[in-house]
C-alpha cells in the first residue's frame, strides 16, 4: 500500500485567542481530516477508528468499496481550511468551517489518474462528543448555502 498524505491548511483563526478545550477540539477535527485524508489514499477505514463515531465511519464504507472494487484511490488535499466557529456544551462540541479540497483518483497499482482533480468547497459544522474524554467527530452537516 502507498500512503499517501496531502494537509496545506490556512487556519484563519489565532489558535491563542482559544480556551483550551477549544484548541482541543480544533485538534480532533483536523486530526480527522488526516486520518480521513489517509483513510481515501490508502482505502482504508481502519484510519478513522480514534477519529470518527461507528455512525460517521458507515457514511465512508460506500466511498472505500467504490475505490476497492475499482481498484483506486483517492488522493484528497485539504487547500483551505478557515475556522468560523468553535462551541463546546458539555460533551458536545461543533466546530463550524468553511473548506476547500481538491480530489482525483488514481489506479492503485499504476498511479495512473482515473478521474481528474476537481476542487470542492465545503462550509461544514463538524458535530463532536466526548467518549472516554476524547473528542471525537460523529458528524458532519453543511450550513449555508
Amino acid at each position: 500500500m502507498r500512503a499517501v498524505l496531502f494537509f496545506g491548511l490556512a487556519f484563519i483563526i489565532s489558535c491563542s485567542s482559544l480556551s483550551p478545550e477549544e484548541k482541543t477540539v480544533l485538534k480532533a477535527v483536523t486530526s480527522y481530516n488526516v486520518a480521513l485524508i489517509q483513510t481515501y489514499g490508502d482505502v482504508n477505514l481502519n484510519y478513522m477508528q480514534f477519529f470518527a463515531s461507528e455512525a460517521e465511519i458507515k457514511k465512508l464504507f460506500p466511498i472505500i468499496q467504490a475505490l476497492m472494487a475499482s481498484g483506486n484511490r483517492m488522493v484528497a488535499r485539504q487547500d483551505e481550511f478557515v475556522v468560523k466557529s468553535i462551541k463546546i456544551k458539555g460533551d458536545a462540541a461543533t466546530l463550524r468551517a468553511e473548506e476547500k479540497w481538491t480530489y482525483w483518483w488514481e489506479d492503485v497499482y499504476t498511479g495512473e489518474v482515473t478521474k481528474p482533480k476537481a476542487e470542492q468547497k465545503y462550509k461544514i459544522n463538524y458535530m463532536l462528543k466526548k467518549v472516554n474524554g476524547r473528542w471525537i467527530v460523529d458528524s458532519l452537516k453543511p450550513w449555508g448555502k
